[in-house]
């Protein structure tokens, strides 16, 4: 990912209340700098706003996926922000931004969980959840599902069917999740083609995250054109994005997502054994509902501003 005119700031000392940093980007979408200023609450809570207007409590929020990301209040993406803060061990912030179109920086949640564990860093946010007693399977339009199962810890095995590879797997625990933030989003080369013919990412290129080359062969000459463009062999597994930055890469920035989402939708980790295959995030959030929903009549979720 490109960090144009990226710029970090923090407020010292760390560890205390208010303690809070800056970075700036172009947003995801739009492609228009914008500047996120992100805050240390030790109460628990987690709230969103804009700059100069009224911040909203997420509890009282649904999460959802609008352009292949995780918006609240049309705010977003959202995902890797709330993983970086979570896994720095922040159960508490706020998030204040000039317009709603997030940076998405490198396409991992480093930048954030960087930022975040240089000012104040904790355990993971994670609890028991003895709402669901047996197993249950949360099932999306296509093949992705995701089943969870009770358990005395968080564990998450993430399966991805479609890595340059091919099939991936990530697997871990709550001491795990730390080699998870580097793990940068991906895309296929023909949706790369096709969202940049309809004017979406502008804050992206070609180089950000990482872009995966056609499968099984696949030939065109719009694919042969932007081959052309980026200097690679069309018979590259991976067309930009160079080195992968851990093993199994992909299924390493799903579990990531789902991890974020996850933190969105409940504020911390249940202790569930969570198996995902090929999950995006509208499945997430569909999981996330039914989490909250299952949760919300225990008060388990800090109390609103």
């Amino acid at each position: 990912m490109i960090f144009d005119s990226i710029g970090v700031e923090a407020t010292l000392p760390a560890d205390r209340p208010g303690a809070s940093f800056v970075l700036e980007g172009m947003g995801f979408a739009t492609g228009t700098p914008n500047r996120v200023e992100v805050t240390w609450r030790s109460d628990g809570r987690r709230w969103l706003g804009l700059r100069g207007g009224p911040a909203r409590s997420i509890a009282d929020l649904p999460v959802h996926a609008q352009g292949r990301c995780s918006r609240i209040l049309e705010i977003g993406p959202l995902e890797h922000i709330a993983a970086g803060l979570g896994i720095a061990g922040w159960e508490g912030w706020g998030i204040e931004c000039e317009h709603p179109d997030i940076p998405l920086l490198d396409g991992s949640a480093m930048p954030w969980f960087a930022s975040a564990a240089n000012l104040r860093r904790g355990p993971v946010p994670a609890r028991p959840f003895p709402f669901l007693e047996e197993e249950m399977e949360i099932r999306g339009t296509h093949h992705g599902r995701i089943l969870a199962r009770p358990a005395t810890s968080f564990r998450l095995e993430c399966r991805w069917s479609d890595g340059p590879g091919g099939i991936e797997v990530w697997e871990g625990g709550l001491g795990d999740l730390e080699s998870l933030a580097a793990a940068r989003t991906f895309i296929g080369v023909r949706d790369f083609l096709h969202v940049r013919r309809h004017g979406a990412m502008k804050g992206v290129d070609p180089r950000s995250g990482r872009l995966l080359g056609p499968a099984h062969g696949e030939d065109s000459e719009d694919l042969r054109d932007l081959a052309r463009e980026l200097g690679v062999d069309p018979r590259s597994p991976v067309w930009a994005g160079g080195e992968p930055r851990m093993a199994s890469e992909c299924a390493a920035h799903k579990a990531l997502d789902l991890v974020g989402d996850i933190l969105l939708w409940l504020g911390y980790l249940p202790h569930l054994h969570l198996v995902a295959q090929d999950s995006g995030h509208t499945l997430h959030h569909l999981f996330g509902r039914e989490l909250r929903a299952l949760a919300e009549p225990h008060g388990i979720e800090p109390p609103c501003p």
